[in-house]
């Protein structure tokens, strides 16, 4: 039984603490693959790019992320 989404797009921000954007992206990828309807966007710094490298190879219709320089 599929779970209807209740929001179709999500923004996480988060811009500082390298632990909370390491933990939050397989959190995040989990969720992706629950709810595949739902739509979830990072915002972030861009020295954290690392953690989002290949995510959209598995999420592509569903995860993004944007830098800030």
């Amino acid at each position: 039984m599929a779970n209807k989404p209740k929001y179709k797009k999500v923004l996480l921000i988060r811009f500082s603490a390298i632990g909370d954007v390491a933990m939050t992206v397989p959190v995040v990828q989990s969720l992706a693959l629950r709810y595949p309807d739902t739509s979830f966007s990072f915002l972030s710094n861009a020295r954290f790019e690392p953690f989002f490298d290949g995510m959209n190879r598995y999420y592509s219709r569903s995860l993004e992320y944007c830098l800030k320089h």
